[in-house]
Protein backbone atom coordinates (compact mmCIF):
# COMPACT_ATOMS: atom_id res chain seq x y z
CA UNK A 1 0.00 0.00 0.00
CA UNK A 2 2.63 1.98 1.05
CA UNK A 3 4.53 1.07 -2.46
CA UNK A 4 1.45 2.47 -4.55
CA UNK A 5 1.40 5.42 -2.47
CA UNK A 6 4.49 7.02 -3.55
CA UNK A 7 4.13 5.92 -7.19
CA UNK A 8 0.76 7.79 -6.94
CA UNK A 9 3.02 10.46 -5.91
CA UNK A 10 5.28 9.89 -9.04
CA UNK A 11 1.98 10.50 -11.40
CA UNK A 12 0.61 13.90 -9.24
CA UNK A 13 4.62 15.08 -9.87
CA UNK A 14 4.28 14.20 -14.00
CA UNK A 15 1.04 16.13 -14.26
CA UNK A 16 2.59 19.38 -12.20
CA UNK A 17 5.76 19.20 -14.68
CA UNK A 18 4.03 18.95 -18.16
CA UNK A 19 4.50 15.12 -18.40
CA UNK A 20 1.01 14.66 -18.91
CA UNK A 21 -1.36 13.12 -17.59
CA UNK A 22 -1.72 10.49 -19.84
CA UNK A 23 1.50 9.34 -17.97
CA UNK A 24 0.08 9.54 -14.77
CA UNK A 25 -3.40 7.51 -15.44
CA UNK A 26 -1.36 4.33 -17.16
CA UNK A 27 -2.14 1.10 -15.54
CA UNK A 28 1.11 0.41 -14.68
CA UNK A 29 1.88 3.99 -12.83
CA UNK A 30 -0.83 2.97 -10.64
CA UNK A 31 -0.78 -0.60 -9.72
CA UNK A 32 2.91 -1.86 -10.77
CA UNK A 33 4.61 -2.84 -7.21
CA UNK A 34 8.86 -3.31 -8.06
CA UNK A 35 10.26 -6.14 -5.97
CA UNK A 36 11.15 -5.50 -2.29
CA UNK A 37 14.74 -6.12 -0.94
CA UNK A 38 13.24 -6.05 2.25
CA UNK A 39 11.18 -9.48 3.88
CA UNK A 40 10.90 -8.57 7.18
CA UNK A 41 7.29 -8.34 8.57
CA UNK A 42 8.13 -4.87 10.42
CA UNK A 43 9.11 -3.63 6.80
CA UNK A 44 6.18 -4.03 4.98
CA UNK A 45 4.23 -2.72 7.98
CA UNK A 46 6.11 0.53 7.87
CA UNK A 47 5.50 0.36 4.05
CA UNK A 48 1.70 -0.17 4.65
CA UNK A 49 1.79 3.13 7.43
CA UNK A 50 0.43 6.64 6.88
CA UNK A 51 4.26 7.35 6.31
CA UNK A 52 5.73 6.62 2.44
CA UNK A 53 9.00 4.52 2.62
CA UNK A 54 9.82 5.76 -0.89
CA UNK A 55 13.27 4.01 -0.32
CA UNK A 56 11.90 1.00 -1.31
CA UNK A 57 11.33 2.23 -4.83
CA UNK A 58 15.04 2.64 -5.56
CA UNK A 59 15.84 1.73 -8.38
CA UNK A 60 12.51 1.47 -10.59
CA UNK A 61 13.04 1.21 -13.93
CA UNK A 62 9.64 0.46 -16.09
CA UNK A 63 9.53 1.69 -19.57
CA UNK A 64 6.69 0.26 -21.57
CA UNK A 65 5.16 -0.02 -25.04
CA UNK A 66 8.86 -1.52 -26.23
CA UNK A 67 7.75 -3.97 -22.75
CA UNK A 68 10.00 -4.09 -19.61
CA UNK A 69 7.74 -2.31 -17.35
CA UNK A 70 9.11 -2.38 -14.05
CA UNK A 71 12.32 -4.65 -13.59
CA UNK A 72 14.61 -2.56 -11.14
CA UNK A 73 17.96 -1.93 -11.41
CA UNK A 74 17.30 0.87 -13.48
CA UNK A 75 18.24 1.66 -17.42
CA UNK A 76 14.73 1.78 -18.66
CA UNK A 77 14.59 1.62 -22.96
CA UNK A 78 11.37 1.90 -24.73
CA UNK A 79 10.68 2.49 -28.61
CA UNK A 80 7.04 2.84 -30.32
CA UNK A 81 3.97 5.03 -30.31
CA UNK A 82 3.59 6.38 -26.74
CA UNK A 83 6.78 5.45 -25.63
CA UNK A 84 7.52 6.04 -21.65
CA UNK A 85 10.14 5.33 -19.95
CA UNK A 86 10.96 5.50 -15.97
CA UNK A 87 14.41 4.73 -14.39
CA UNK A 88 14.45 5.73 -10.40
CA UNK A 89 17.52 5.46 -8.77
CA UNK A 90 21.10 6.81 -8.61
CA UNK A 91 22.51 6.46 -11.88
CA UNK A 92 19.83 5.75 -13.93
CA UNK A 93 18.74 5.98 -17.54
CA UNK A 94 15.86 6.34 -19.45
CA UNK A 95 15.19 6.42 -23.21
CA UNK A 96 12.11 6.65 -24.39
CA UNK A 97 11.72 7.26 -28.51
CA UNK A 98 8.88 8.60 -30.94
CA UNK A 99 6.32 10.35 -29.29
CA UNK A 100 8.05 9.15 -25.74
CA UNK A 101 7.88 10.76 -22.28
CA UNK A 102 10.55 9.78 -20.09
CA UNK A 103 11.69 10.21 -16.23
CA UNK A 104 14.05 9.68 -13.75
CA UNK A 105 14.83 10.32 -10.30
CA UNK A 106 18.06 10.44 -8.31
CA UNK A 107 22.00 11.20 -8.78
CA UNK A 108 23.70 11.25 -12.19
CA UNK A 109 20.98 9.96 -14.08
CA UNK A 110 20.25 10.70 -17.78
CA UNK A 111 16.91 10.96 -19.81
CA UNK A 112 16.52 11.16 -23.82
CA UNK A 113 13.44 11.38 -25.34
CA UNK A 114 12.98 11.60 -29.04
CA UNK A 115 10.35 12.16 -31.25
CA UNK A 116 7.03 14.60 -31.50
CA UNK A 117 5.82 16.18 -28.74
CA UNK A 118 9.14 14.21 -26.64
CA UNK A 119 8.88 15.24 -22.93
CA UNK A 120 11.87 14.33 -20.76
CA UNK A 121 12.10 14.99 -16.70
CA UNK A 122 14.96 14.86 -14.57
CA UNK A 123 14.88 15.21 -10.73
CA UNK A 124 18.41 14.72 -8.93
CA UNK A 125 21.85 15.62 -9.07
CA UNK A 126 24.06 15.71 -11.88
CA UNK A 127 21.42 14.59 -14.20
CA UNK A 128 20.18 15.64 -18.06
CA UNK A 129 17.12 15.51 -19.19
CA UNK A 130 17.03 15.64 -23.39
CA UNK A 131 13.82 16.24 -25.29
CA UNK A 132 14.38 16.61 -29.03
CA UNK A 133 13.64 15.88 -32.78
CA UNK A 134 11.18 18.30 -33.69
CA UNK A 135 9.05 20.81 -32.48
CA UNK A 136 6.72 21.39 -28.99
CA UNK A 137 9.29 19.67 -26.74
CA UNK A 138 9.86 20.13 -23.04
CA UNK A 139 12.65 19.09 -20.80
CA UNK A 140 12.84 19.80 -17.43
CA UNK A 141 15.55 19.00 -14.74
CA UNK A 142 14.94 19.86 -10.59
CA UNK A 143 18.21 19.64 -9.30
CA UNK A 144 22.07 20.37 -9.45
CA UNK A 145 24.18 20.40 -12.38
CA UNK A 146 21.92 19.61 -14.56
CA UNK A 147 21.25 19.99 -18.38
CA UNK A 148 17.84 20.73 -20.42
CA UNK A 149 17.92 20.53 -23.82
CA UNK A 150 14.77 20.94 -26.22
CA UNK A 151 14.18 21.30 -29.74
CA UNK A 152 17.45 20.60 -31.91
CA UNK A 153 20.76 18.75 -30.50
CA UNK A 154 23.14 19.06 -32.73
CA UNK A 155 22.54 18.21 -36.34
CA UNK A 156 21.14 19.90 -39.31
CA UNK A 157 18.40 17.22 -39.47
CA UNK A 158 17.25 17.88 -35.84
CA UNK A 159 17.33 21.63 -36.73
CA UNK A 160 13.88 22.78 -37.38
CA UNK A 161 12.68 23.26 -33.65
CA UNK A 162 10.20 25.14 -32.53
CA UNK A 163 7.67 26.20 -29.59
CA UNK A 164 10.35 24.23 -27.45
CA UNK A 165 10.72 24.68 -23.62
CA UNK A 166 13.86 23.82 -21.70
CA UNK A 167 13.53 24.13 -18.19
CA UNK A 168 16.23 24.32 -14.98
CA UNK A 169 16.43 24.99 -11.40
CA UNK A 170 19.68 23.66 -10.15
CA UNK A 171 23.19 25.10 -9.74
CA UNK A 172 26.10 24.77 -12.73
CA UNK A 173 22.80 24.65 -14.95
CA UNK A 174 21.77 24.70 -18.71
CA UNK A 175 18.94 24.91 -20.15
CA UNK A 176 19.21 24.86 -24.29
CA UNK A 177 15.78 25.41 -26.38
CA UNK A 178 15.86 25.46 -30.40
CA UNK A 179 19.60 25.76 -30.38
CA UNK A 180 21.59 23.53 -32.12
CA UNK A 181 25.03 22.89 -30.24
CA UNK A 182 27.81 22.36 -33.00
CA UNK A 183 26.97 24.15 -35.97
CA UNK A 184 27.38 27.50 -35.97
CA UNK A 185 25.17 29.31 -38.69
CA UNK A 186 23.31 26.87 -39.55
CA UNK A 187 20.09 27.60 -41.21
CA UNK A 188 17.94 26.80 -38.78
CA UNK A 189 14.45 28.63 -38.46
CA UNK A 190 13.77 28.12 -35.15
CA UNK A 191 11.27 29.80 -33.58
CA UNK A 192 9.28 30.86 -30.47
CA UNK A 193 11.79 28.77 -28.14
CA UNK A 194 12.17 29.32 -24.42
CA UNK A 195 14.50 28.26 -22.52
CA UNK A 196 14.90 29.62 -18.74
CA UNK A 197 17.94 28.50 -15.97
CA UNK A 198 17.88 29.33 -12.17
CA UNK A 199 20.57 28.71 -10.05
CA UNK A 200 24.38 29.51 -9.45
CA UNK A 201 26.42 29.58 -12.75
CA UNK A 202 22.82 29.59 -14.67
CA UNK A 203 23.17 29.66 -18.74
CA UNK A 204 20.05 29.27 -20.83
CA UNK A 205 20.61 30.01 -25.03
CA UNK A 206 16.84 30.10 -27.24
CA UNK A 207 17.18 29.72 -30.91
CA UNK A 208 20.98 30.54 -30.87
CA UNK A 209 24.14 29.15 -33.18
CA UNK A 210 21.93 29.67 -36.05
CA UNK A 211 20.17 31.75 -38.85
CA UNK A 212 16.31 32.90 -38.87
CA UNK A 213 15.53 32.31 -35.60
CA UNK A 214 12.79 34.95 -34.54
CA UNK A 215 10.92 35.59 -30.96
CA UNK A 216 13.15 33.22 -28.94
CA UNK A 217 13.36 33.71 -24.26
CA UNK A 218 16.59 32.87 -22.91
CA UNK A 219 16.21 33.90 -18.84
CA UNK A 220 19.19 33.00 -16.57
CA UNK A 221 19.22 33.64 -13.09
CA UNK A 222 22.53 33.40 -10.64
CA UNK A 223 20.94 32.93 -7.23
CA UNK A 224 23.61 32.31 -5.11
CA UNK A 225 26.57 33.96 -3.08
CA UNK A 226 28.82 34.26 -6.34
CA UNK A 227 28.80 32.71 -9.80
CA UNK A 228 27.25 33.84 -13.09
CA UNK A 229 24.63 34.29 -15.05
CA UNK A 230 24.33 33.80 -18.97
CA UNK A 231 21.69 34.42 -21.48
CA UNK A 232 21.57 34.51 -25.11
CA UNK A 233 19.18 34.15 -27.71
CA UNK A 234 18.85 34.55 -31.42
CA UNK A 235 22.57 34.83 -32.09
CA UNK A 236 25.18 33.05 -33.70
CA UNK A 237 24.05 33.36 -37.06
CA UNK A 238 22.25 36.00 -39.23
CA UNK A 239 18.48 36.73 -39.94
CA UNK A 240 17.26 36.43 -36.00
CA UNK A 241 14.80 39.05 -35.39
CA UNK A 242 12.30 39.78 -32.07
CA UNK A 243 14.21 37.65 -29.65
CA UNK A 244 14.90 38.35 -25.87
CA UNK A 245 17.65 37.42 -23.22
CA UNK A 246 17.70 38.51 -20.01
CA UNK A 247 20.52 38.00 -17.50
CA UNK A 248 20.19 38.33 -13.28
CA UNK A 249 22.92 38.31 -11.08
CA UNK A 250 22.94 38.65 -7.35
CA UNK A 251 26.34 37.33 -5.74
CA UNK A 252 29.57 39.03 -5.26
CA UNK A 253 32.21 38.70 -7.58
CA UNK A 254 29.61 37.34 -10.04
CA UNK A 255 28.90 38.01 -13.41
CA UNK A 256 25.32 38.49 -15.72
CA UNK A 257 25.64 38.42 -19.70
CA UNK A 258 22.76 38.70 -22.32
CA UNK A 259 23.55 38.65 -25.63
CA UNK A 260 20.25 38.74 -28.58
CA UNK A 261 21.12 39.12 -32.15
CA UNK A 262 24.62 39.12 -32.09
CA UNK A 263 27.56 37.62 -33.65
CA UNK A 264 26.09 37.39 -37.16
CA UNK A 265 24.28 39.49 -39.56
CA UNK A 266 21.10 41.54 -40.75
CA UNK A 267 19.76 40.76 -36.59
CA UNK A 268 16.94 43.47 -36.15
CA UNK A 269 14.44 43.70 -32.81
CA UNK A 270 16.49 41.71 -30.14
CA UNK A 271 16.63 42.70 -26.91
CA UNK A 272 19.44 42.28 -24.56
CA UNK A 273 18.88 43.24 -20.32
CA UNK A 274 21.44 42.18 -17.97
CA UNK A 275 21.15 43.15 -14.32
CA UNK A 276 23.65 43.08 -11.55
CA UNK A 277 22.82 43.88 -7.60
CA UNK A 278 26.30 42.18 -6.40
CA UNK A 279 29.35 43.65 -4.98
CA UNK A 280 32.39 43.09 -7.48
CA UNK A 281 30.68 41.98 -10.06
CA UNK A 282 30.33 42.14 -13.83
CA UNK A 283 27.42 43.28 -16.41
CA UNK A 284 27.14 42.77 -19.82
CA UNK A 285 24.60 43.58 -22.23
CA UNK A 286 25.00 43.37 -26.17
CA UNK A 287 22.06 43.46 -29.21
CA UNK A 288 22.48 43.30 -32.73
CA UNK A 289 26.58 43.60 -32.71
CA UNK A 290 29.55 41.58 -33.79
CA UNK A 291 27.53 41.73 -37.60
CA UNK A 292 26.32 43.70 -40.45
CA UNK A 293 23.33 45.39 -40.87
CA UNK A 294 21.72 45.04 -37.79
CA UNK A 295 19.03 47.43 -36.76
CA UNK A 296 16.62 48.32 -33.98
CA UNK A 297 18.12 46.41 -31.47
CA UNK A 298 18.59 47.38 -28.04
CA UNK A 299 21.03 46.76 -24.90
CA UNK A 300 20.19 47.73 -21.03
CA UNK A 301 22.36 47.19 -18.49
CA UNK A 302 21.69 48.06 -14.61
CA UNK A 303 24.22 47.77 -12.05
CA UNK A 304 23.27 48.52 -8.04
CA UNK A 305 26.27 46.60 -6.90
CA UNK A 306 29.40 48.51 -5.27
CA UNK A 307 32.88 48.20 -7.19
CA UNK A 308 31.30 46.34 -10.47
CA UNK A 309 31.61 46.98 -14.38
CA UNK A 310 28.17 47.58 -16.38
CA UNK A 311 28.54 47.19 -19.98
CA UNK A 312 25.83 47.73 -23.03
CA UNK A 313 26.43 47.64 -26.38
CA UNK A 314 24.17 48.07 -29.01
CA UNK A 315 25.10 47.65 -33.20
CA UNK A 316 28.52 47.55 -32.19
CA UNK A 317 31.42 45.78 -34.18
CA UNK A 318 30.46 45.37 -37.38
CA UNK A 319 28.88 47.54 -40.75
CA UNK A 320 26.00 49.28 -41.15
CA UNK A 321 24.34 48.90 -37.92
CA UNK A 322 21.64 51.50 -37.63
CA UNK A 323 19.05 52.83 -35.15
CA UNK A 324 20.70 50.27 -32.41
CA UNK A 325 20.03 51.64 -29.09
CA UNK A 326 22.49 50.67 -25.80
CA UNK A 327 21.71 51.69 -21.81
CA UNK A 328 24.01 51.23 -19.49
CA UNK A 329 22.84 52.52 -15.35
CA UNK A 330 24.90 52.17 -12.82
CA UNK A 331 24.02 53.07 -9.20
CA UNK A 332 27.19 51.79 -7.30
CA UNK A 333 29.81 53.80 -5.55
CA UNK A 334 33.66 52.40 -7.22
CA UNK A 335 31.56 51.13 -10.38
CA UNK A 336 32.88 51.75 -14.12
CA UNK A 337 29.61 52.09 -16.14
CA UNK A 338 30.44 51.43 -20.39
CA UNK A 339 27.94 51.58 -23.29
CA UNK A 340 28.55 51.73 -27.19
CA UNK A 341 26.62 52.06 -29.93
CA UNK A 342 27.40 51.66 -33.76
CA UNK A 343 30.84 51.24 -32.24
CA UNK A 344 34.07 50.10 -33.95
CA UNK A 345 32.67 50.12 -37.54
CA UNK A 346 31.80 51.22 -41.33
CA UNK A 347 28.70 53.06 -41.97
CA UNK A 348 26.74 53.12 -38.32
CA UNK A 349 24.42 55.55 -37.95
CA UNK A 350 21.10 57.00 -36.10
CA UNK A 351 22.83 54.45 -33.04
CA UNK A 352 22.08 55.62 -29.54
CA UNK A 353 23.93 55.63 -26.30
CA UNK A 354 22.88 56.52 -22.64
CA UNK A 355 24.89 56.09 -19.75
CA UNK A 356 23.76 57.02 -16.21
CA UNK A 357 25.93 57.33 -12.84
CA UNK A 358 24.96 57.95 -9.49
CA UNK A 359 27.31 56.43 -7.15
CA UNK A 360 30.72 58.24 -6.14
CA UNK A 361 34.03 57.26 -7.03
CA UNK A 362 32.30 55.88 -10.58
CA UNK A 363 33.74 56.03 -14.20
CA UNK A 364 31.39 56.55 -16.62
CA UNK A 365 31.78 56.10 -20.58
CA UNK A 366 29.32 56.71 -23.63
CA UNK A 367 30.15 55.98 -27.22
CA UNK A 368 28.22 56.34 -30.22
CA UNK A 369 29.50 56.20 -33.82
CA UNK A 370 33.17 56.00 -32.52
CA UNK A 371 36.07 54.48 -33.80
CA UNK A 372 35.03 53.85 -36.94
CA UNK A 373 33.92 55.32 -40.43
CA UNK A 374 31.09 57.26 -42.41
CA UNK A 375 28.84 57.17 -39.26
CA UNK A 376 26.24 59.60 -38.91
CA UNK A 377 23.44 60.69 -37.05
CA UNK A 378 24.59 58.59 -33.84
CA UNK A 379 23.63 60.22 -30.24
CA UNK A 380 26.27 59.52 -27.05
CA UNK A 381 24.43 60.26 -23.65
CA UNK A 382 26.13 60.66 -20.05
CA UNK A 383 25.28 61.90 -16.98
CA UNK A 384 26.71 61.90 -13.72
CA UNK A 385 25.33 63.10 -10.10
CA UNK A 386 28.00 60.98 -8.16
CA UNK A 387 30.90 62.71 -5.93
CA UNK A 388 34.51 62.50 -7.36
CA UNK A 389 33.41 60.73 -10.34
CA UNK A 390 34.69 60.53 -14.04
CA UNK A 391 32.28 61.06 -17.14
CA UNK A 392 32.94 60.85 -20.90
CA UNK A 393 30.57 61.07 -23.64
CA UNK A 394 31.85 60.79 -27.46
CA UNK A 395 29.59 60.47 -30.87
CA UNK A 396 31.58 60.67 -34.52
CA UNK A 397 35.15 59.94 -32.64
CA UNK A 398 38.25 58.84 -33.55
CA UNK A 399 37.43 58.09 -37.20
CA UNK A 400 36.83 59.88 -40.98
CA UNK A 401 33.56 60.81 -42.67
CA UNK A 402 31.65 60.96 -38.90
CA UNK A 403 28.82 63.79 -39.44
CA UNK A 404 25.71 64.78 -37.53
CA UNK A 405 27.03 63.00 -34.23
CA UNK A 406 25.80 64.71 -30.93
CA UNK A 407 27.38 64.03 -27.45
CA UNK A 408 26.14 65.69 -24.17
CA UNK A 409 27.82 65.32 -20.72
CA UNK A 410 25.92 66.77 -18.13
CA UNK A 411 27.34 66.36 -14.25
CA UNK A 412 26.03 67.75 -10.75
CA UNK A 413 28.42 65.59 -8.76
CA UNK A 414 30.82 67.45 -6.74
CA UNK A 415 34.77 66.76 -7.46
CA UNK A 416 33.98 65.36 -10.83
CA UNK A 417 35.20 66.09 -14.34
CA UNK A 418 32.94 65.82 -17.58
CA UNK A 419 34.18 65.65 -20.64
CA UNK A 420 32.27 65.92 -24.63
CA UNK A 421 33.69 64.91 -27.32
CA UNK A 422 32.22 65.25 -31.31
CA UNK A 423 34.02 64.55 -34.50
CA UNK A 424 37.22 64.17 -32.59
CA UNK A 425 39.69 62.09 -34.58
CA UNK A 426 42.50 61.06 -31.98
CA UNK A 427 43.94 61.69 -28.38
CA UNK A 428 46.07 64.20 -27.74
CA UNK A 429 48.65 61.80 -27.08
CA UNK A 430 48.68 60.78 -30.50
CA UNK A 431 49.42 62.57 -33.87
CA UNK A 432 46.52 63.84 -35.19
CA UNK A 433 44.32 61.42 -37.87
CA UNK A 434 41.58 60.99 -39.71
CA UNK A 435 39.22 63.94 -40.92
CA UNK A 436 36.10 64.83 -42.69
CA UNK A 437 34.20 65.33 -39.68
CA UNK A 438 31.09 67.54 -40.19
CA UNK A 439 28.17 68.94 -38.16
CA UNK A 440 28.87 67.14 -34.85
CA UNK A 441 27.62 68.63 -31.19
CA UNK A 442 29.63 68.27 -28.37
CA UNK A 443 28.12 69.88 -24.56
CA UNK A 444 29.29 69.65 -21.74
CA UNK A 445 27.41 71.02 -18.54
CA UNK A 446 28.65 71.11 -14.41
CA UNK A 447 26.39 72.08 -11.90
CA UNK A 448 28.70 70.08 -9.21
CA UNK A 449 31.22 72.02 -6.80
CA UNK A 450 35.17 71.80 -7.89
CA UNK A 451 34.22 70.67 -11.08
CA UNK A 452 35.30 70.57 -14.42
CA UNK A 453 33.60 70.65 -17.86
CA UNK A 454 35.20 70.04 -20.96
CA UNK A 455 33.75 69.70 -24.68
CA UNK A 456 35.51 69.20 -27.98
CA UNK A 457 34.07 69.33 -31.42
CA UNK A 458 35.64 68.75 -34.87
CA UNK A 459 39.50 68.83 -34.12
CA UNK A 460 42.57 66.62 -34.16
CA UNK A 461 42.09 66.20 -37.92
CA UNK A 462 41.52 67.51 -41.66
CA UNK A 463 38.65 68.59 -43.36
CA UNK A 464 36.69 69.26 -40.58
CA UNK A 465 33.91 71.47 -40.79
CA UNK A 466 30.49 72.80 -38.72
CA UNK A 467 31.50 71.29 -35.72
CA UNK A 468 30.38 72.40 -32.48
CA UNK A 469 31.78 72.43 -28.47
CA UNK A 470 30.14 74.20 -25.93
CA UNK A 471 31.25 73.54 -22.27
CA UNK A 472 28.74 75.80 -19.06
CA UNK A 473 29.99 75.82 -15.84
CA UNK A 474 26.79 76.46 -13.03
CA UNK A 475 28.89 76.39 -10.33
CA UNK A 476 31.50 78.05 -8.28
CA UNK A 477 35.30 76.89 -8.05
CA UNK A 478 34.90 75.08 -11.59
CA UNK A 479 36.10 75.10 -14.56
CA UNK A 480 34.57 74.69 -18.17
CA UNK A 481 36.89 74.45 -21.90
CA UNK A 482 35.70 74.62 -24.99
CA UNK A 483 37.48 73.64 -28.17
CA UNK A 484 36.60 73.77 -31.45
CA UNK A 485 38.59 73.61 -34.88
CA UNK A 486 42.06 72.63 -33.73
CA UNK A 487 44.86 70.86 -34.29
CA UNK A 488 44.12 70.16 -37.90
CA UNK A 489 44.34 71.09 -41.40
CA UNK A 490 41.40 73.29 -43.43
CA UNK A 491 39.21 73.22 -40.50
CA UNK A 492 36.70 75.85 -40.74
CA UNK A 493 33.05 77.00 -40.05
CA UNK A 494 33.60 75.71 -36.14
CA UNK A 495 32.02 76.99 -32.83
CA UNK A 496 33.33 77.14 -29.72
CA UNK A 497 32.03 78.14 -26.29
CA UNK A 498 33.10 78.38 -22.76
CA UNK A 499 30.45 80.10 -20.43
CA UNK A 500 31.37 80.92 -16.63
CA UNK A 501 34.82 82.43 -16.55
CA UNK A 502 36.15 79.40 -18.68
CA UNK A 503 38.30 79.23 -21.71
CA UNK A 504 37.61 79.29 -25.14
CA UNK A 505 39.78 77.86 -27.42
CA UNK A 506 39.80 77.78 -31.37
CA UNK A 507 42.26 79.12 -34.00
Amino acid sequence: MGNAKCIGRVGTLAVALGIGVGLAATPWVASAKPPSTDTTSSTDATASSDTCNCQKLRPVTVSTNGVVRVQGASTATSSGTGSVAIAKGAQSEATALNGSKAMAFGSGDTVAATGPNSRALVIGDDSTALAYGGSNNRATVLGDNSTAVAGSFGTEADSAGSNNTATVKGDNSTANAGSTLTTIGTDLNNSNNTATATGDNAFAQAGAEGSNNSDNTATATNTGADGSASAFAGSGGSGNTNNTATAYNSGTAGFAGAGAGVLGDSNSGNTANSFNSGDGSSTDAAAGGAGDSNSGNTATALNTGDGSNTVAEAGAWGINNTDNTAIAINIGDGSNTVVHAGFEGFGNSDNIATATNTGADGQLFADAGVYGTNSSGNTATATNSGDNSFMESAAGEGGDTNSGNTATATNSGDNSTVIADAGVSSTLEAAPDGGNDSNNTATATNSGDHGQAVAQAGFLGSNDTDNNATATNNAGSASANATAGSYGDNLSNYHAAAANGSDDTQP
